[in-house]
């Protein structure tokens, strides 16, 4: 029996969910509904890398998100903009939505400082802050 290194992953959006070895007649026993696993040879590592047509690809920076800040009588209108479709985005109040449009748009009342986590399966998890 042969043991082998294999990465398990989500099969719609390629985020790596484990890794491990284990005898090749057990690999099928490794994924759970919705994934796949595949052999590798490679140090896999989820934080670095993720699956894309069954081949580990390593993560990318983010695109040039662009920001701006509208202020129109006491409210202010934040805006990010060029956000790769599919980013998860965890607002300052811990609020997390999927953009799927390229464009983040919240209004507030108060001058503060925002922030917002981008991630997404393909880019390596960006803070973007925004100073109102």
């Amino acid at each position: 029996m042969s043991v082998v290194s294999y990465a398990r992953y989500i099969t719609a959006t390629g985020r790596i969910t484990g890794v491990g070895t284990c005898v090749l007649s057990d690999l099928p026993l490794q994924a759970q509904s919705g994934e796949t696993t595949m052999v590798t040879d490679n140090v896999v590592n989820d934080a670095k890398n993720y699956v894309v047509d069954g081949v580990l690809t390593e993560l990318q920076g983010f695109p040039e998100i662009t920001k701006t800040v509208v202020n129109a009588s006491g409210a202010y209108t934040i805006t990010l903009a060029n956000i790769p479709a599919g980013t998860s985005v965890t607002w300052s109040d811990g609020f997390i939505s999927e953009e799927n449009d390229g464009t983040l748009e919240c209004v507030v009342a108060f001058p503060d400082e925002y922030r917002f986590l981008l991630e997404h399966v393909c880019h390596f998890p960006l803070e973007i802050i925004v100073n109102v």
